[in-house]
This record gives structure tokens, C-alpha cells and sequence, in this order.
């Protein structure tokens, strides 16, 4: 489901109160379509809400690098949310790999 930039404050603002404990090392993230159906949980993530065809999802993954690159694989069917440090390292990762494809 795309939220659109509206649509995704609204669900980060609907995460952050629905959350009050959720760890600030925490990295939430959204999974769509049919990768939200088959998605195995690793070790360290748990789901925080499942609709529709969108999973959310929580890691406490220590290592963000390694999640973000495995994140990547995912492709349009994957979103980080939240913390804002996160949103902005991923997307810092993901344009060095599409400079490194140019």
C-alpha cells in the first residue's frame, strides 16, 4: 500500500503512540504485497502491525549497515519508517549503490 508522503507521517505518527516503548535503537520498517505474506521474522524483529497487505515490523539489529543492505534486496516492497536517523542512513545507502551502478 503507498501512503504518499501524507500517508506515511500519519503512519508514523499512528507507530510513535501506538509504541511509547518501543527502543530508540529500534528500526521500524514496511513490508508490502506478497513479501508481507511470506516474510520469516529474524532473531531480533518482532511485528508491530499487520493490515491489509503491509507488515511493520521492528529490529533492534545492533548492526544498522547489515540491515539496511538486506532491506535493499526488498526493493519497492520495503520502507523504513522510523527513527528519522534511520529513514536518512538508508537512504544514503541505497544512493551510493545506485552510484556505484552508474
Amino acid at each position: 500500500m503507498n501512503y504518499g508522503i501524507k500517508g506515511v507521517k500519519r503512519k508514523q505518527a499512528a507507530l510513535n503512540s501506538k509504541n511509547k516503548k518501543r527502543s530508540s535503537k529500534e528500526t521500524i520498517f514496511e513490508l508490502s504485497g506478497k513479501l508481507s505474506k511470506t516474510y520469516l521474522l529474524k532473531e531480533d524483529e518482532r511485528v508491530v502491525d499487520f493490515e491489509d497487505d503491509t507488515l511493520t515490523i521492528a529490529s533492534s539489529n545492533p548492526n544498522k549497515e547489515m540491515l539496511f543492505r538486506r532491506l535493499l534486496r526488498y526493493d519497492t516492497l520495503c520502507k523504513v519508517l522510523l527513527p528519522k536517523e534511520d529513514v536518512r542512513d538508508f537512504k544514503l545507502i541505497l544512493k551510493k549503490s545506485l552510484d556505484n551502478i552508474e
